[in-house]
């Protein structure tokens, strides 16, 4: 049996950091962000909804912690990544 490599998670609370500005890869627009989930634990994650930027940017400059929900994490890296589509930001 395969090992399962993603998860879906209801939701997970922390403060973003280092929001980038809008990439491009291949046909694809994203822009990633790191987002601090306890005192010692930190994730990368990438939006495919460069719309919603602004707002990221917004809670990142106000350092409030933000739930985020409608992601998905892929654990086959060194790294735990985050990947979210769609309106899943609000202030905690």
């Amino acid at each position: 049996m395969e090992e399962q490599r993603a998860e879906h998670e209801n939701s997970s609370t922390g403060y973003l950091h280092n929001v980038s500005p809008i990439l491009t890869s291949n046909k694809t627009n994203y822009f990633d962000m790191q987002i601090q989930t306890g005192e010692d634990e930190v994730r990368r994650s990438v939006c495919f909804s460069p719309p919603h930027i602004h707002e990221f940017n917004k809670y990142s400059k106000t350092k409030s912690p933000v739930k985020m929900s409608k992601f998905r994490l892929d654990k086959s890296s060194i790294s735990v990544c985050m990947f979210m589509k769609g309106k899943f930001c609000r202030k905690h």
